[in-house]
């Protein structure tokens, strides 16, 4: 009478457990050891390349920020340093006060749209204004401080057209009085070659002063709503929107009356 030992069942389990132990290490983990130093190195190599667009990105973002900023400056610049029409009394009066100068005339004409059709690269028209200025009594050191002014300093484009410049020169009248009585004097005059007469010396001399008068061609673009068609349309646009609003009142006051009188009928 034989008895039949069994075989525990944990047995079996352990079994299975070393079996699916040696298919992870042979399918997994050998190939993973083999292959890791290749994918470490494309994992290194794809960090690099993704840094690299990174920066790329960065340097965009801050070079359109600062293309952005540049932008909005040379915007805000262009309308306060820029001189036309408008602006070209305060530019003067600017030249005037650095040059320690005054006029004695002054004119400004009216703004004439360029003949030739010339405009900037976003398209605004170019006009063009004369100016013309004249100085009584400038010297040397004056001149040269105003025209310097206009070529190298001022925001406005200027050409100067013309420039008339006149020395001043003033004459003496004084009479030889050297202490020598009539007869030396006269004596003296004949045997001189250029023979002067008593009391009768004019001379021209130079007084380092200069009349000056300075005709200016001032070039300047003009936004388009700011071109005089423009600004024209404008007082028409709001003159005929002013009238529309004063009219339509009167038609509802007119409208009013009628009904109130209806009703009072």
């Amino acid at each position: 009478m034989g008895s039949t030992n069994s075989v525990p069942k944990y047995i079996f389990g352990i079994i299975a457990i070393v079996l699916l132990a040696i298919i992870f290490i042979f399918t997994v983990q050998v190939p993973f050891s083999k292959a890791q130093p290749e994918l470490e190195k494309q994992h290194q190599s794809d960090a690099s390349q993704l840094k690299i667009y990174q920066d790329a990105y960065a340097d965009r973002v801050n070079l359109a920020s600062r293309v952005s900023s540049m932008k909005a400056q040379y915007e805000k610049d262009s309308k306060e340093l820029f001189v036309n029409a408008t602006k070209s009394p305060e530019d003067i009066m600017k030249m005037l006060n650095s040059s320690k100068v005054l006029p004695t005339t002054y004119s400004v004409s009216e703004q004439v749209l360029d003949d030739k059709g010339r405009s900037s690269s976003s398209g605004e028209p170019l006009y063009s204004t004369n100016i013309s200025i004249s100085f009584d009594s400038l010297d040397e050191t004056q001149l040269l401080t105003v025209l310097d002014y206009f070529e190298t300093q001022s925001e406005g484009a200027y050409y100067i057209d013309r420039l008339t410049v006149e020395a001043i020169e003033k004459r003496t009248n004084s009479a030889i009085t050297d202490g020598t009585d009539e007869s030396s004097k006269a004596e003296s005059s004949e045997n001189t070659d250029n023979k002067v007469s008593n009391g009768d010396l004019n001379t021209l001399y130079f007084t380092g002063k200069y009349d000056v008068t300075i005709d200016l061609m001032l070039y300047y673009f003009l936004p388009t709503e700011q071109t005089p068609d423009a600004i024209k349309k404008a007082v028409q646009d709001a003159s005929n929107a002013a009238e529309g609003s004063v009219a339509a009142p009167a038609t509802s006051d007119a409208s009013g009356s009628a009904s109130a009188g209806s009703s009072a009928a």
